[in-house]
């Protein structure tokens, strides 16, 4: 039984005021978004959103990263 990866989740575990700089999440919809995220915070969408983290300029962008998957699409 093949599985698709169908959720992807993304939560940040340090504080980007004080531990990095940049590191940005950034989906792509009609154009790039940057996503804010705090420490502690979960962030859900579709695997199929393409997304990146920008480089971290300073220090070091700790997270926890997850995915959910199941039957493909129809």
């Amino acid at each position: 039984v093949y599985s698709t990866r169908k959720l992807s989740m993304s939560m940040l575990l340090n504080t980007p005021e004080v531990d990095f700089e940049g590191g940005q999440f950034s989906a792509f919809f009609s154009g790039e978004v940057d996503v804010p995220l705090k420490r502690g915070e979960i962030l859900i969408f579709p695997s199929f959103v393409v997304h990146r983290v920008k480089p971290v300029t300073w220090g070091r962008r700790i997270s926890l990263v997850g995915w959910y998957g199941g039957p493909p699409f129809r």
